[in-house]
């Protein structure tokens, strides 16, 4: 049998969960933070602790076993400690999204000034090689690493040379001594 003052406190309790029905009040409980200022402003400052305890969403701070608030129910003296309960610290939650936010900025920005740069189109050049005036040219010829002459090899009169010509110019030229 519940006694008529005892009904009362329990819905009052109840309405920092705001609901009409009982399925309403718990859906709320799971939902979102308790409403405190809908507690009696006659509620004992213990009594509101042992409450801030119990629904704290963070389960680390939270309550763990019902056993709990028995210890504090028989030992009141535990609750009129002016320690102040933290409920549901969302500043350091923010604190910890602001920095992730700024630490995907940093490595995008990172990885866009640092991503390799294309690199530019090659030049090519296109020409022709004159054969020398009564040579023949063979099979073999080379470019300079730098890529400024080309090498090859030509027969005239029955004597095989070396000959150069550089990109720039429109004549290939013997080395002498070939």
């Amino acid at each position: 049998m519940t006694l008529p003052a005892e009904a009362k406190n329990a819905h009052q309790i109840a309405g920092i969960f705001a609901g009409e029905t009982t399925t309403d009040i718990l859906a709320k409980v799971l939902e979102g933070e308790p409403k405190w200022d809908a507690l009696p402003t006659g509620t004992p400052s213990s009594i509101r602790i042992l409450l801030e305890a119990a629904l704290n969403k963070d389960t680390k701070r939270r309550l763990q076993h019902i056993g709990d608030t028995r210890i504090f129910l028989n030992r009141p003296s535990i609750l009129d400690r002016s320690v102040p309960v933290v409920v549901g610290d969302r500043s350091a939650r923010r604190g910890w999204f602001a920095a992730a936010v700024l630490l995907a900025a940093v490595v995008l920005l990172g990885l866009l000034y640092f991503r390799p740069k294309p690199l530019a189109p090659l030049e090519s050049t296109r020409f022709e090689i004159a054969q020398p005036a009564n040579a023949f040219y063979t099979d073999n010829f080379a470019i300079s690493p730098d890529g400024r002459k080309l090498a090859f090899i030509a027969a005239a009169a029955g004597v095989s040379r070396l000959w150069v010509r550089s990109m720039d110019s429109v004549e290939p030229r013997p080395l002498s001594g070939t």
